[in-house]
This record gives structure tokens, C-alpha cells and sequence, in this order.
């Protein structure tokens, strides 16, 4: 089996340059969040060793301060009844959610992510992010649970809205926000399980 090993470098004091060969399996990541800043790395016999730099987030399920939240696993009374709401069912208070990802799309920079984040945390938009991954990344969704959680300049858009069609809302909500934010992926939530109360 290969070892890990340096196979170039350059000393050019403008511009510094090593190339590494030899990574196995989850190696090449394990590096990778080193350089994020992650972890600390060393090779030793010629493998990567890695030891965590920044302390882990709390497993969900172990995270105490929200299980009173939810059922036990061996509580399944609120799962037994299944309902399909679908066609031209009217649900009171019912509202798709909508899910925004890749803020920035192709164009990301500093300012202009700093300036997406301000613009959905004033239109009523919650960041949900993925703990980070072995290479250091993560990923990050903005997830408005219903239009009913519109905020700021958004929600007084719907206000204004001159129609009482859910879904003429829920169109012209998206094109709002397409006109206001730039990002990759905008998904409307219109199908979902959850829990009734009776």
C-alpha cells in the first residue's frame, strides 16, 4: 500500500505549492477538513492521523432539551391514523412550507452572502445547517415554515396581495422571492405526514 508522501514542492516565496500522494479511503476528506480548520493531521507510518480541533455538536437524539418536544420511540399513539389530503381539499391554516438553497447561485461572495442571510432573516426565513462533514463542509438550508411566518417587507407584500386562492398566493409569493434573493434551489413544501390532533 502506498504511503503518504510529498511527490513536489515549490519554494517560489510569492507563491508556495506541495503536492501529496498516497491518501486512502476517507484520507483525502480528513485533509481536506484540516485546511477548513477542522481538525489536526499528522502522518504517522504513513498514514493520516486526525484529531478534532473544534468540539463536536450534540448527536439530535442526544440532545436532551428537546425530547420533552417529541414521543418516545415506544409512544406511537399520534402516528396510528393516516389521512391523504390531496385535489381541492381545503386545509384551515394550512400553508406550504418553502425550503432555499445555495444562497448566491453562482455569484457567491462575502457581501453579497452577507446580504442574501439579512434579506430572508428579515423575511421571516430560520437557517437550518448539516453538522460539518469530515472535510470541513457543511450544507445549509433557509426554511420558512408556512406564509403565515412571513416577516418585515415580505409578509407586507402578502398582505397586499388582492387574491384569495392559496394558490395564486403561493405563486406569487415565489416570484417574490426570486425577484428579492438570489439563490440556487427554491422548493415549495406541498405534501407532508404529520402528526393530528383530535
Amino acid at each position: 500500500m502506498e504511503q503518504i508522501r510529498v511527490v513536489s514542492e515549490c519554494h517560489n516565496p510569492e507563491n508556495g505549492e506541495i503536492s501529496l500522494r498516497g491518501f486512502i479511503k476517507d484520507e483525502t476528506a480528513q485533509f481536506l477538513g484540516a485546511i477548513a480548520g477542522c481538525s489536526w493531521v499528522k502522518v504517522e507510518n504513513g498514514r493520516l492521523q486526525v484529531a478534532p480541533a473544534l468540539e463536536a455538536p450534540p448527536a439530535p437524539a442526544r440532545d436532551e432539551t428537546v425530547m420533552p418536544h417529541w414521543l418516545s420511540e415506544n409512544n406511537k399513539e399520534g402516528f396510528t391514523k393516516r389521512k391523504i389530503f390531496g385535489g381541492r381539499t381545503n386545509l384551515t391554516g394550512y400553508s406550504p412550507g418553502i425550503f432555499i438553497q445555495s444562497l448566491c447561485g453562482y455569484h457567491w461572495t462575502h457581501e453579497s452572502y452577507r446580504h442574501q442571510v439579512e434579506t430572508l432573516e428579515s423575511f421571516g426565513f430560520e437557517c437550518m445547517r448539516s453538522r460539518r462533514g469530515v472535510n470541513g463542509k457543511f450544507w445549509e438550508v433557509w426554511y420558512l415554515p408556512g406564509l403565515w411566518a412571513a416577516k418585515g417587507k415580505f409578509d407586507s407584500y402578502l398582505k397586499n396581495l388582492k387574491t384569495k386562492s392559496k394558490k395564486r398566493k403561493i405563486e406569487k409569493a415565489v416570484d417574490y422571492l426570486c425577484h428579492n434573493v438570489s439563490f440556487g434551489t427554491l422548493d415549495v413544501v406541498v405534501q407532508r405526514a404529520a402528526m393530528i390532533i383530535e
